[in-house]
């Protein structure tokens, strides 16, 4: 009998045996709390500790965004507070919105 040519069904190649549990991981719905919950606990090791003067540092990068003549020069910590924060609270808004306009209804505050 022949050896079957190319990649046998069910078979993964080695980038994908390395991104699959990245996958699942992504795809569960605490996924972002748990990320979050380790970068904060990141940084208060990092600003604690004696690097910490390395990560105020960081957030005093300055960096800027030009188009043309116009442009717009802030530091990491103004780009974050300011745009970032933002579109953070956009977007909050909006899935309030969506909540209230469609959102699941409670059966129990129904009369029969």
């Amino acid at each position: 009998m022949a050896e079957p040519v190319g990649p046998q069904r069910g078979a993964q190649t080695p980038i994908e045996r390395f991104l699959s549990p990245f996958q699942r991981f992504a795809k569960t719905e605490s996924s972002g709390g748990l990320v979050l919950l380790a970068c904060t606990a990141l940084a208060l090791v990092w600003a604690n500790s004696p690097l910490g003067a390395s990560y105020f540092a960081l957030w005093e990068t300055p960096l800027r965004v030009q188009a043309g003549r116009l442009g717009l020069d802030l530091t990491l910590r103004h780009w974050i507070d300011d745009g970032l924060m933002t579109v953070f609270f956009f977007l909050v808004g909006l899935e309030i919105r969506r909540e209230f306009l469609s959102g699941e209804r409670c059966c129990r505050w129904r009369r029969p």
